[in-house]
């Protein structure tokens, strides 16, 4: 059996969703941006505050927005 395949395969497939679920809330911040939410603290403290869950349904944390960040930054380099 050999699971290095199926794990490549699965991580390209979660990766894929992260982008997808990332391009979906870039409104969402750049509204937030635009109301002056510049931090990832209080980014992260307005998207839970709004009821915006991430992408399992949990809280936001900085670490998970700052993640969103790059993740969106990334889709722009290429």
């Amino acid at each position: 059996m050999q699971m290095g395949r199926n794990a490549a395969a699965l991580n390209t497939k979660r990766g894929e969703q992260a982008d997808d679920y990332a391009a979906r809330l870039r409104p969402v911040l750049i509204e937030l941006q635009a109301e002056g939410i510049t931090s990832v603290r209080r980014t992260a403290e307005a998207l839970n505050e709004r009821g915006v869950p991430t992408i399992t349904g949990g809280q936001w944390h900085p670490t998970t927005v700052q993640r969103v960040l790059e993740r969106l930054n990334s889709q722009v380099a290429q």
